[in-house]
């Protein structure tokens, strides 16, 4: 009968997974069991104390225990997560793409003209272009519409003095 016991041992070791097999009695409570009674109370004695032992395994954590996940379940897992982590970012950069562009920043025409007129003198430098063009920008409508309307001798002029005040810092 041992035998048979056995033989149905190896045959749940090789389709059962080690780890869930639970743990097996003492030695010496199988000891003392076998020396008391027939190998059928035992048998019996076993069951009671692996019984015992889920009723103690249950009520310390109140649920049934649950095995890490399988390979195949963590790949599958995985790229749950990973799906939904792109899916996410193309959302987001959708949304990115697809907003509207901020208008233009208006300027005022008067500086259009004038700018114009300073980017056809070939005597300034890009570094006098750049710094009239500051002052334009920062200058009221009736400032640049007064250089507009200067002549041609007095634009001139008036660019060269602007450049020297605007090198010395004043306005």
């Amino acid at each position: 009968m041992t035998h048979a016991l056995n033989a149905h041992r190896r045959e749940d070791t090789q389709s059962v997974d080690p780890n869930s097999i639970p743990p097996s009695a003492p030695s010496s409570f199988l000891s003392h069991a076998s020396a008391r009674s027939s190998s059928s109370s035992a048998i019996t004695s076993i069951s009671r104390g692996k019984r015992k032992a889920e009723s103690v395994a249950m009520s310390e954590g109140g649920s049934k225990h649950s095995w890490p996940l399988s390979a195949k379940a963590r790949t599958e897992e995985d790229r749950s997560s990973f799906i939904a982590t792109i899916t996410s970012r193309l959302d987001n950069f959708m949304h990115a793409i697809t907003a509207p562009l901020p208008p233009p920043p208006t300027t005022n025409p008067l500086v259009d003209a004038a700018m114009d007129y300073i980017n056809s003198m070939p005597q300034l430098s890009t570094d006098d272009r750049i710094d009239i063009g500051d002052y334009f920008l920062s200058a009221t409508p009736d400032e640049v519409n007064i250089f507009l309307k200067h002549q041609e001798l007095a634009k001139q002029i008036w660019v060269q003095r602007r450049l020297m005040k605007y090198r010395d810092g004043q306005r």
